[in-house]
């Protein structure tokens, strides 16, 4: 089972990322609630991690969703804001 976090984005699309703030896992700053998906997808979420992880991109829950189908259950917390 994988559990992740879900929230939405200024113009509704529902994003998976733990933190209310892109500050700590992209090179994005500010409440992800204030960004369109436009912007979130061209933040880089992966160079945190390590430098093998460079480029990757905030998924959003549809995509999630699809990945997992048939592999893996999702435990799916919906977050509101801070």
């Amino acid at each position: 089972m994988l559990e992740l976090d879900a929230q939405l984005t200024k113009d509704g699309h529902v994003v998976v990322l733990h933190d209310y703030t892109l500050d700590r896992t992209t090179n994005g700053s500010g409440p992800i609630g204030e960004k369109t998906l436009k912007e979130v997808r061209t933040l880089d979420a992966g160079s945190w991690f390590g430098p093998e992880f460079a480029g990757e991109k905030i998924p959003t829950f549809e995509e999630v969703v699809e990945w997992a189908k048939g592999k893996i259950r999702l435990n799916v917390e919906l977050k509101s804001g801070p």
